[in-house]
């Protein structure tokens, strides 16, 4: 005898998976079979590529007249006519349940019929079924458990034939009132029926039952053990090839508590040997929860849970030999609550046991699958994204002993339940993890998996159907996956093409077990592609050639190197459109407008089209501020009739439009239209007077300037003898400066006001002064000061106009000054400097003589101020 116990991760011999993995989860409610077993829902780890929507089918059950839970807690294959056969519990109405099972084809996953039973037709009972089996001409045969109104369940074996008709049903009440399961059975080698599960006796304790009958369920014979108190229950019974009965689960022997029980009988029921096994603590649930026999060879294994001195359970697997004789044991002890609920055995006397596992780093249980030859080889491990509980519930292996695959549960953030299913290689590898998200995301769970010789594998459990309750549920797949279902990439759907030859696109696919060999494009006038013409690649472009213009529809599939082949794709049409769409009509801004934000809005009309139905248009947009478009400013595009552009500046700009469609048809440009922006006043850079110390008139001359040009610039005068501001239209000279002229005054001295307002093309005006309250204000004086050889005043003049052609200027400076006198022609540009830099204080002369007839302004800048005026040449 060997012995191994594993009691943390860092003795087991080899390494632990690791990693995370996204999954999806749904409530549930744990099944009686399963509270049974006192299942502690807990968190976990996996490395393996995950994926959806590969199954080959989906089958779905709700009770049409009373909407409760509705389960599938087994599914078998028949070796006699092929079908699918599940059973579990059926609501009947209200509290009301129901045996049920249900046949079920295998290749499109449509039942056949349903059954649900009562052992009196109209009588309320509450009836489950958790195993079921068949006999070599196809019946089916049930372990249940039965309870009416008025007393306790009973243990219950029910047969049906290939049709659903009830043929026969055996009950045994072990104590009025109280709770008889039958949960295990198995119509054996010497065609006997073999049931397991538990009676009540008079003291109300549970009894590890195991009942022998024949095929037309005639009682034979009984083993029920009662030893030591209660909770003494058998959960799995099977025969192996030499007719040994051998059974499983706890039962006290020799000690006041229940210990991991396994007996072997005869097919009398007379016992042979036990075996028993506990932890390091005493507990009343310490269970083994399956048994199998081995592969080759004699004996059996058996795996459940034994209790620790954590005060947690420890998964257990044992091998015993053919007289119940322990062969090697493993024990496992994470950092939470561990146990198997299901093992199966694989050649080279190796078994796979599929539980949970705990690590109180996470918030629950971890679905979990072990390989195992004397003592732990693999470990895998497996913990849905909200770390909440997650359990593999089932384990089975294919008829050629060369994959294992594991079914249960992993919970999603909320909460929330999806079906798992895994495919592991003995040899330390995990080939894919499935996960099922049924109609509503709360309780899908994966009760039971068979793999069959047919090259299938198929899961039962519950599915939710409608967020309110779950209903019975089951799923096909393929023993190999298909590759996955491929990704349509162009032409989207409902695009338009303008070429009969359109190139198809689509994400490569991937495969689970081997590779992707190519991809079948299809392709048809029919929407749902019930029958198409299809093309052959192996990369994932492909060209369809086509003739007729209509509505086209097209998928692809993928198919891997074993011929399996995905489902198609999302189905996408097309259609063609050949024709160009015509020029755009342009609507704003148009006619060389003025524009005064630097967002502006373009519109123009839609295009209109020589196909009676177009496909959808969109428009490109050019601006520029130049008509050949060589480089564009800004080139953009738009479904609408309209743009928002945002534009540099003050330029003059040129637009315009086309329209291209869906297929890839465009249009020519329109013709373009032109806008000028203006976003500025025009500016008044400077305003001048001619000598405040004549008479008048006065001149007035001032600098305007503008991007778009000057409409009108008008001087604004009054005189203390005016009633109000008169205007007065300036005349445009050179440079932009615009002269005006106050009248002279008739009064004497008194006091000239004036303001000059500019108006640009675009309709914007200035004012100078800015401020309407202040205005450039002087007040002429005739009188001219004495020249005294030190002058106690400052003052400057022109004799006249020129005199015989010069320009006689008088300066006298009361004290030293810097004095710079500048000379404009009538275009404003500076023609002379006759005096600049420091004069000393007394009376000073300045002569010009010009060179050319005209009109001449000239400027004094001083510490005295500044002085203007103006100059008459004519020789």
């Amino acid at each position: 005898m060997k012995e191994v116990i594993m009691m943390s991760l860092s003795t087991q011999p080899k390494r632990v998976k690791g990693g995370n993995m996204r999954v999806n989860s749904k409530k549930w409610m744990v099944s009686l079979i399963l509270g049974c077993f006192a299942v502690v829902l807990a968190g976990g780890l996996v490395q393996a590529q995950t994926t959806t929507g590969q199954e080959n089918w989906v089958y779905m059950y709700d009770n049409p007249s009373y909407d409760r839970n509705d389960l599938f807690r087994d599914i078998k294959r028949s070796p006699y006519d092929g079908y699918l056969y599940a059973c579990g519990t059926y609501y009947r109405a209200s509290s009301y349940t129901r045996i049920a099972i249900h046949k079920i084809d295998p290749t499109t996953g449509v039942a056949v019929w349903t059954v649900a039973w009562d052992p009196v037709a109209g009588t309320d009972y509450y009836g489950d079924a958790y195993e079921l089996d068949f006999d070599a001409t196809g019946n089916i045969y049930i372990a249940a458990s039965i309870r009416a109104v008025t007393s306790g369940r009973d243990f219950y074996v029910v047969k049906f034939d290939t049709h659903g008709v009830y043929q026969a049903y055996h009950a045994i009440n072990g104590y009025s009132g109280y709770q008889d399961y039958a949960v295990s059975i198995d119509v054996g080698p010497d065609g006997y029926v073999y049931v397991g599960g538990w009676l009540d006796d008079t003291d109300y304790e549970e009894n590890f039952t195991v009942i022998k009958y024949t095929q037309a369920l005639v009682y034979q014979a009984l083993y029920s053990v009662d030893i030591n108190g209660y909770n003494a229950r058998c959960y799995r019974v099977r025969q192996d090839a030499s007719l040994n009965v051998w059974a499983c689960g706890g039962a006290r022997i020799s000690s006041g508590y229940v210990d991991f029980y396994v007996v072997k009988l005869n097919t009398s029921l007379v016992m042979q040997n036990y075996y028993k096994t506990s932890g390091t603590q005493a507990s009343n649930a310490e269970y083994a929860y399956d048994l199998c026999v081995p592969w080759s060879g004699t004996g059996v294994y058996a795996g459940g849970r034994v209790y620790n001195s954590g005060n947690n359970y420890d998964m257990c697997v044992v091998r015993l030999d053919a007289t119940c004789g322990e062969v090697w044991r493993w024990v496992y002890s994470n950092a939470g609550a561990d146990q198997v609920n299901r093992i199966v055995t694989a050649p080279g006397n190796r078994v796979f046991a599929a539980g949970y596992t705990n690590n109180t780093a996470r918030a629950g249980s971890e679905y979990t699958v072990a390989s195992l030859a004397f003592g732990l080889d693999w470990m895998w491990v497996y913990d849905g994204t909200a770390g909440g509980a997650d359990q593999a519930l089932d384990i089975d292996i294919d008829p050629a002993g060369t994959y294992v695959y594991a079914t249960g549960y992993s919970t999603e953030t909320g909460n929330d339940f999806d079906i798992i299913a895994s495919k592991h290689s003995l040899a330390d590898t995990t080939i894919w993890v499935y996960q099922y998200d049924g109609p509503v995301s709360q309780q899908d769970v994966g009760m039971a998996i068979d793999v069959s010789n047919n090259g299938k594998f198929y899961v039962a459990g519950n599915i939710e159907l409608d967020a309110a309750y779950y209903e019975m549920g089951a799923l096909g797949f393929s023993q190999n996956f298909p590759p996955t279902i491929p990704e349509l990439v162009s032409p989207v759907d409902n695009a338009y093409e303008n070429s009969f030859t359109v190139p198809c696109t689509w994400l490569a696919s991937g495969d689970f077990e081997t590779s992707v060999s190519g991809y079948y494009v299809g392709y048809s006038m029919d929407p749902a592609l019930t029958t198409y013409d299809s093309v052959w690649s192996t990369d994932t472009i492909q060209n369809i050639v086509l003739a007729v213009d209509t509505t086209w529809y097209w998928a692809v599939k993928a198919k891997d190197s074993n011929g399996n082949l995905s489902k198609f794709s999302d189905i996408w049409s097309f259609q063609f459109d050949f024709t160009n769409p015509l020029a755009p009509v342009l609507t704003s801004p148009i006619n060389d407008v003025y524009e005064f934000d630097t967002t502006v809005t373009f519109s123009w009309q839609a295009v209109t089209f020589l196909r009676e139905v177009p496909s959808p248009v969109t428009y490109i947009i050019q601006v520029d501020t130049t008509s050949g478009f060589a480089s564009p400013l800004y080139t953009d595009t738009t479904d609408l009739l309209t743009k928002d552009e945002e534009l540099p500046g003050e330029f003059y700009y040129y637009w315009h439009v086309k329209a291209y469609d869906a297929a890839g048809n465009q249009g020519p440009y329109s013709g373009y239209e032109t806008f000028m922006m203006d976003l500025n006043d025009p500016l008044i850079a400077g305003t001048y007077h001619s000598p405040e110390w004549t008479p008048g008139p006065f001149d007035v001359f001032s600098q305007v300037t503008d991007t778009w040009g000057i409409a009108e610039v008008v001087l604004h005068y009054k005189r203390t003898e005016d009633p109000a501001f008169f205007p007065d239209t300036m005349s445009e000279g050179s440079n932009d400066w615009y002269l005006g002229e106050i009248p002279a005054i008739t009064t004497g001295p008194e006091l000239i006001k004036y303001y000059i307002w500019a108006i640009d093309n675009a309709g914007k005006e200035s004012r100078d002064p800015a401020d309407t309250t202040l205005y450039y204000e002087f007040t002429p004086t005739t009188a001219v000061e004495e020249n005294p050889d030190t002058p106690t005043v400052f003052s400057f003049n022109v004799k006249g106009n020129l005199i015989k052609g010069k320009a006689i200027f008088n300066l006298s400076l009361p004290k030293n000054s810097s004095v710079t006198l500048e000379i404009y022609d009538a275009s404003g540009r500076l023609v002379a400097t006759p005096a600049t830099g420091m004069k000393s204080a007394g009376n000073h002369t300045i002569t010009w003589t010009p060179k050319a007839n005209g009109i001449y302004f000239y400027t004094l800048t001083s510490s005295y101020g500044r002085k203007v005026g103006k100059i008459l040449n004519i020789k």
